[in-house]
């Protein structure tokens, strides 16, 4: 698991109410919780082919009501060890929550490709099933 502190998305998603954020051991760890449930979120960084990024990306751009019917024919996205797209995931232990945004490496930079989508209750657990 990747340190969420560390995310490019982090201080987006700190800024959020519904998520509390406290600092421990002298700031080294931190800890983000999702309030409505009180589950710890994770935080998950991999790397994709292009291929796999692209599929990705119209997975995050499908609207929430779709997004069963999208997952259902989906199936799994295997992630790679060296990739061109890398993903950040933000995901409750209790899978309520989910924040996640995707970037490419171009020129040694990380480029946001889309903007951090947030996902809860159901919508939330349906995209962690093919994240995870």
């Amino acid at each position: 698991m990747a340190n969420i502190k560390n995310f490019e998305m982090s201080k987006e998603l700190f800024s959020k109410s519904y998520l509390s954020v406290s600092k421990s051991f002298f700031g080294l760890s931190t800890r983000v919780v999702y309030n409505p449930t009180g589950s710890q979120l994770n935080g998950y960084s991999y790397e994709y082919t292009p291929e796999a990024g692209q599929r990705l990306q119209s997975l995050l751009s499908a609207d929430e009501s779709e997004l069963d019917a999208v997952v259902q024919n989906f199936g799994k996205v295997n992630h790679s060890d060296i990739g061109a797209i890398r993903l950040e995931a933000c995901i409750s232990a209790d899978r309520q929550f989910a924040a996640l945004q995707l970037f490419t490496y171009s020129q040694y930079l990380s480029k946001p490709i889309t903007d951090v989508k947030i996902y809860e209750g159901h919508a939330a657990e349906t995209i962690s099933s093919v994240i995870l």
